[in-house]
């Protein structure tokens, strides 16, 4: 946001960003509240060209607001690793739904896929009522630990995966 002062009753302020809002200006004046577009700004340069246009809706997207002047100095490395770790968990969770889906009997001439359609219906309708069930009891907690929490999600997750992956080996288990 750049501010202009234009006397000393009144203050101009030309806001440049945002996911496109285009540019914004302000007005404030001592004797009336703000108003919202006042002359318009420099905010808009399409000299760059194509190349610049997409590479700031790249930003736009996968960047926050304001940056890099909003976010603390180590954003990049902890997006980095959490974006890794957003890879492995897909992939983790591909080689899961697999081993499920094989523990279910998918894939061999006495499975039907009603019967595992049903109990894919049914493990994610218990693991939804477990997570109502606990928010009820434990959402009052949540806010005030939310490192802890999320940790143990992270923990609760990872068991679960570890049970999927050993469905087709326990497959009576799982039926």
């Amino acid at each position: 946001m750049s501010m202009v002062l234009q006397n000393e009753d009144a203050v101009l302020a030309s806001e440049c960003g945002g996911h496109g809002s285009g540019p914004k200006t302000f007005l404030w004046r001592s004797d009336v509240s703000a108003q919202e577009n006042a002359p318009p700004s420099e905010c808009n340069n399409n000299t760059q060209g194509y190349a610049y246009s997409k590479l700031r809706t790249m930003y736009a997207a996968f960047l926050p607001e304001g940056f890099p002047a909003t976010v603390s100095d180590d954003y990049l490395s902890f997006q980095l690793w959490d974006t890794v770790q957003g890879l492995c968990s897909y992939v983790r969770g591909v080689l899961t739904t697999q081993a499920l889906l094989a523990g279910l009997g998918v894939g061999q001439e006495a499975a039907t896929p009603l019967g595992a359609a049903l109990q894919w219906v049914l493990r994610d309708l218990v693991g939804m009522v477990g997570g109502v069930t606990f928010s009820l009891y434990q959402g009052n907690n949540l806010d005030s630990c939310a490192k802890q929490w999320r940790f143990f999600a992270d923990c609760m997750n990872n068991v679960g995966l570890f049970l999927e992956l050993m469905a087709p080996y326990f497959p009576l288990y799982f039926m």
